[in-house]
């Protein structure tokens, strides 16, 4: 994970620090989804360093900074199981605001 520090003045009084993600990309699948997004996630998660790891580094360090988490977009690959699973952990672990990506709502994504 690579941490920017980046400063953006909005107009409001007060500051505001949050932990920016974006495009982590999970590519987690199992069988629940059938074999072939199986393989999808074997295809793709060869393309993405570990989403999972970032998350979990991302978290620890929010809640360290005791601070909100902020995605933008791609937190997941394509949708699966598995994907929407850790996802509910992380939000439920997590003070997070989200928002969708195209790849949020991709079931077989580079196919198309």
């Amino acid at each position: 994970m690579k941490i920017i520090k980046t400063q953006i003045n909005i107009g409001i009084k007060n500051p505001v620090r949050v932990l920016h993600l974006s495009d982590t990309h999970l590519t987690l699948a199992d069988m629940r989804d059938g074999e072939r997004k199986v393989r999808l996630a074997e295809s793709r998660s060869s393309g993405f360093y570990s989403a999972e790891l970032v998350l979990q580094e991302a978290g620890m360090l929010a809640k360290e900074l005791n601070i909100p988490i902020l995605t933008t977009g791609d937190i997941s690959d394509f949708v699966s199981q598995a994907n929407l699973e850790f996802i509910k952990a992380f939000n439920d672990e997590h003070d997070c605001f989200a928002a969708a990506g195209n790849h949020d709502f991709s079931l077989y994504v580079g196919e198309a």
